[in-house]
């Protein structure tokens, strides 16, 4: 499996502009066969070329550094979780699958970014409070581009203290950012 793996994906070299390298990520990413079910369907490919177009260069080192794999699932919406070694896994229920597929699909895009950004953070790996690894990863959808339609998307939520407060702090970057 590991030999098919380094004949099938192109290696990323440290000297590469930062253009290359997410071209040569984003191959990596849609040619693994764990990603089969995103590029079957034209719409999710769509959505998540969009995510992967968004990482700046600090984010995109970070993920180059992991073994990301994405599956489809069922449940309610997504959630992270890490495998050894050096894998992280997304899972992507049916809800998400939908909105991904919707009018809305840069609210379900808002929410794959966020899920990243708890991979990028490494929060599978730490003792972190549940509400701050939420804003953490929040605030790296933000950066990604993807804070209004992730605080539009919390917004629909049932109404709760964390939610209230991961508006809130979308409210904020979204107010410095204007």
């Amino acid at each position: 499996m590991l030999n098919y793996f380094k004949q099938k994906f192109c290696s990323i070299k440290k000297d590469e502009t930062f253009e290359n390298k997410l071209e040569l990520f984003q191959a990596n990413f849609f040619n693994s066969p764990y990603h089969s079910w995103i590029t079957e369907s034209k719409a999710l490919k769509r959505a998540f070329f969009i995510l992967l177009d968004s990482l700046n260069e600090q984010l995109l080192q970070i993920l180059l550094k992991k073994n990301l794999i994405c599956l489809r699932s069922y449940g309610v919406l997504a959630c992270t979780l890490s495998l050894p070694p050096q894998s992280d896994v997304l899972i992507v229920y049916p809800d998400l699958i939908k909105l991904l597929n919707s009018a809305s699909l840069m609210h379900g895009v808002s929410i794959l970014a966020h899920e990243l950004g708890h991979i990028i953070l490494n929060h599978s790996h730490k003792d972190l409070n549940p509400i701050l690894a939420q804003l953490e990863a929040d605030t790296i959808a933000f950066e990604m581009g993807f804070g209004k339609e992730l605080m539009e998307e919390i917004k629909s939520f049932p109404t709760s203290y964390e939610y209230q407060l991961r508006i809130e702090n979308l409210a904020k970057l979204l107010t410095r950012q204007a």
